[in-house]
């Protein structure tokens, strides 16, 4: 996308999810690899008492039992840090295995087991360990992943059929006016879409207003993690698509929220790629004089007419 810095190039097919992670896949998750012990809090307290919190956790005998609240199995999954994602991404990655505790093999990684490596998570969240550009980053034959920018941007604002020189839209409904409340769950002029007490609409919903590509929401209801770090500052992950309490401007192409490696909060949720490939994912390299090209038309303005004095 020419407007906002060429993103959007993905040099290679992949798959995004059409929704956001919800509850009910989440609960499905923590009773496979948390049911004795939670070493990475994988559950979130909030996510009982918080106000768009979906999941119970309940003590039986030496296990413990996850399960949906009633109304809440189909609503996005919040109150999830960075490293919960990543973990749950090595859970899809290895075939989903119910082994109740998190090892390599469930939820853990190494540089060249699963979809992240995770030897480091601890040591960088609990401060022992300065945290470094490729931390957290996919490994090579990932087979899901949390999108980076670019495959997050194309698979919202992307679309090929769209009239004029730019084909992408400012917004993930396929059209470049922000959408109304009855084609995303946002805010307003501080009325919302979606009211008490859910305030989150299944992840499923506003099918009407798609984007290209089908996925649902990738514009409000809630902040999605993003791979990248945010403009490049190392330390703080990037977050996509606004919220059902945010603006029109957290849903715009233009947009990109700062994370901290472990916040979470009552707005931020996630959505997965997965391979199309066996082999799982695989970097491809952009041409070197695509990359000169647009790196000189990012330039400011004063830089290149000093290059040609």
């Amino acid at each position: 996308d020419v407007v906002n810095s060429f993103k959007g190039r993905v040099n290679y097919t992949y798959y995004i999810a059409r929704t956001e992670l919800s509850n009910k896949s989440y609960c499905k998750f923590l009773n496979a690899v948390v049911s004795h012990t939670d070493p990475y809090g994988l559950y979130n307290e909030n996510m009982s008492t918080g106000v768009c919190g979906g999941i119970e956790r309940k003590k039986k005998g030496s296990h413990y039992v996850y399960y949906c609240k009633k109304g809440w199995e189909n609503r996005p999954v919040v109150y999830v840090d960075y490293y919960d994602v990543a973990r749950y991404a090595n859970w899809m990655h290895y075939g989903c295995p119910s082994v109740e505790r998190c090892r390599v093999g469930s939820t853990e990684g190494t540089d060249i087991q699963g979809a992240y490596n995770t030897e480091d998570f601890e040591e960088v969240r609990h401060g022992r360990k300065t945290v470094y550009e490729s931390f957290g980053k996919r490994n090579r034959g990932a087979r899901f992943w949390i999108p980076n920018d670019d495959e997050w941007y194309k698979a919202a604002y992307y679309n090929p059929k769209k009239t004029g020189n730019r084909k992408f839209h400012d917004y993930p409904t396929q059209t470049s006016d922000a959408p109304s409340l009855d084609d995303a769950n946002y805010m307003v002029s501080n009325e919302l879409s979606v009211g008490k007490p859910y305030y989150l609409a299944p992840v499923d919903s506003f099918s009407h207003a798609p984007s290209y590509y089908g996925t649902l929401q990738q514009g409000g209801n809630v902040w999605e993690w993003i791979e990248d770090w945010q403009y490049g500052v190392v330390g703080t992950r990037s977050l996509r698509g606004g919220s059902w309490s945010y603006t029109d401007y957290g849903l715009n192409a233009c947009n990109m929220d700062p994370g901290g490696l472990d916040n979470f909060c009552h707005v931020f949720g996630a959505r997965l790629c997965m391979s199309t490939s066996v082999s799982g994912w695989q970097p491809v390299r952009t041409p070197m004089p695509t990359v000169i090209y647009e790196k000189i038309l990012l330039m400011p303005k004063k830089h290149l007419l000093l290059g040609f004095l």
